[in-house]
């Protein structure tokens, strides 16, 4: 009996330090592919442009395309491909390369072009600038930041700033119910803290300070982003409020969360 419960207890153990191998493995595995991320040789970065010149008044309309994208053997260059797709309105041709942010930028200048040789020569100026970013937060997980600025007329033009993020063992894109386990309650500490930002009284009605959610109740968008002790969430112009209010920022901080939070910093 003895032996056979030294033998029990020696295979409970190998199995115990195996799992503990394993588990070690998978770590280190995760650091070596975010370690792997911060590479230089690991990102492509450049400018993709092009340009038009109105014969009739000489004004030049462009668009530029300030880019760092994954190269061709990237282990993350299917998921980084499909998120900058869905930010340029899946217009862009994949795999993503400078010679398709090319041809996208190419496509804008076109269009203002194929309008003034059809007659229109007293339209305005054209403008188009996009930035493609992405950082690494730590060894499990990469930021994706874009910002897309347009002009084509009217008073002004309009900057969408969007954020992505990305489990790197994965190659996931994360959702807010990859991040947080009670997205419910989430909303509700959220809330609290935009109304401290935008100084809006716990009695006061949103829309009356000029806020627009829908049935005029705080939501929590997609658009989010998280750091080493902050989970950021960000509104574009027009989304929640009037154009003059610019980008709207909504900061939690980590340690106030930390008890529906599912994400490893």
């Amino acid at each position: 009996m003895r032996k056979m419960a030294y033998i029990a207890y020696l295979l409970i153990a190998v199995a115990v330090v195996a799992s503990c191998d394993s588990s070690k493995n998978r770590t280190m595995e995760t650091a070596d592919l975010g370690a792997e991320m911060h590479k230089p040789d690991s990102w492509e970065r450049g400018e993709a442009t092009a340009f038009y010149v109105n014969k009739s008044s000489s004004d030049t309309t462009k668009a530029a395309i300030y880019y760092t994208i994954a190269k061709p053997d990237s282990p993350l260059k299917s998921v980084t491909d499909s998120i900058i797709g869905v930010f340029l309105g899946n217009e862009v041709k994949m795999p993503i390369s400078k010679e398709s942010l090319t041809a996208y930028a190419t496509g804008f200048v076109n269009e203002y072009k194929d309008l003034v040789e059809k007659g229109d020569e007293n339209m305005f100026v054209w403008e188009l600038n996009v930035s493609l970013n992405f950082d690494t937060v730590n060894a499990n997980y990469l930021k994706a930041e874009f910002v897309n600025y347009g002009f084509t007329g009217g008073a002004h033009g309009n900057t969408n700033l969007n954020f992505y993020m990305i489990d790197i063992e994965k190659a996931k894109l994360l959702k807010l119910s990859d991040i947080c386990s009670n997205i419910k309650e989430l909303e509700k500490r959220a809330e609290v803290y935009f109304r401290k930002e935008y100084v809006v009284d716990s009695n006061s009605d949103l829309e009356e300070a000029g806020f627009w959610f829908d049935n005029n109740k705080f939501q929590l968008n997609k658009n989010f982003y998280f750091e080493k002790d902050k989970l950021v969430f960000v509104y574009n112009q027009y989304e929640i409020a009037a154009y003059s209010m610019g980008q709207i920022f909504l900061e939690i901080p980590l340690k106030d969360i930390k008890d529906i939070l599912k994400i490893n910093l």
